[in-house]
């Protein structure tokens, strides 16, 4: 039930001179007193009521019977949609931009900020799901806390991660969060929608000293993960273009390369003229086997 209903219900209290307090809120409404004692300071400072507590009567009522409650009340479920909304549009720099942060920040006393220019009004993802993960994201940033999390890469097994977020940001009005994977040891981004099962740890909180936030961002490029490395046996000489490689000989070449895209690699090296073998990772092998394994799938169906 949202405190919309109990907040409505200690206010019809308060005015029949019923004096509610945090137990009997709980016991109506079979929650917590801590959850009770929430609604009574959302009322007092969220809402501006004027409540007094009696110790007489053993509860709450109103100095003043002025108060009112607002025509439009904003429930927990919604405010963190609109304190989501607030913060997204507030790290645009255009008027639309602005006006919409401004009212999403009046009507949940939030104040957005002003980081990224941009010239288009984007439509976000208001999710209960990708809400809930920001927001939990957000105060593990804030408190340097290391969490753990189930994500989904397309076209692979789910991973869990234990990861230290350093930073929310937006790009191409998607949400991601850069942080140490303990997993990848390294920096790694998340796409925010492919995260489950996130909760908080006692891992130690990582500080990674090739952190740069400027590097992520709406303007930024997305090469965004440290280079992998693999070592490959080959027969003869092979280019690998731009990506990095140390080569020793003895009587064969091993090469030890460090690589981004685990696609562009293999399509290199499955183009060679030679014959060639990929020492480690073991990932990057069962990846090429896999690859092989269906080119001659296809091609012995085509026999049959």
């Amino acid at each position: 039930m949202s405190n919309l209903h109990r907040i409505q219900w200690i206010d019809a209290q308060i005015r029949a001179k019923h004096y509610p307090n945090s137990r009997c809120i709980a016991e109506q409404f079979e929650i917590s007193t801590r959850q009770a004692s929430r609604d009574i300071e959302y009322l007092r400072y969220s809402m501006g009521a004027p409540l007094e507590y009696s110790a007489q009567h053993n509860g709450y009522y109103y100095s003043s019977d002025a108060f009112t409650l607002p025509h439009l009340f904003i429930g927990e479920e919604d405010k963190a949609a609109l304190v989501y909304l607030a913060e997204q549009y507030g790290s645009l720099k255009n008027a639309t931009a602005a006006r919409l942060a401004e009212l999403f920040g009046k009507l949940t006393l939030v104040q957005p900020t002003s980081i990224n220019p941009t010239h288009e009004i984007p439509v976000y993802d208001v999710s209960s799901k990708v809400i809930h993960t920001y927001n939990q994201i957000k105060k593990a940033i804030e408190t340097n806390t290391a969490i753990q999390l189930s994500y989904v890469t397309p076209g692979k097994p789910i991973t869990v991660r234990v990861v230290s977020p350093y930073k929310l940001f937006v790009r191409y009005n998607m949400n991601y969060m850069v942080g140490f994977c303990d997993l990848r040891k390294g920096l790694r981004v998340f796409r925010l929608e492919r995260i489950s099962d996130l909760k908080f740890t006692t891992h130690p909180y990582v500080f990674a000293p090739d952190y740069n936030e400027a590097d992520y961002g709406e303007d930024t490029g997305f090469n965004y993960l440290n280079a992998y490395t693999c070592s490959i046996l080959s027969e003869k000489h092979i280019h690998f273009g731009k990506m990095k490689s140390t080569l020793e000989f003895d009587g064969k070449y091993r090469y030890t390369v460090e690589f981004f895209n685990s696609e562009e690699l293999l399509q290199l090296l499955l183009s060679q003229p030679c014959s060639f073998t990929i020492e480690f990772p073991r990932w990057l092998r069962e990846k090429l086997k896999s690859r092989l394994n269906r080119i001659l799938e296809l091609n012995s169906l085509q026999d049959g």
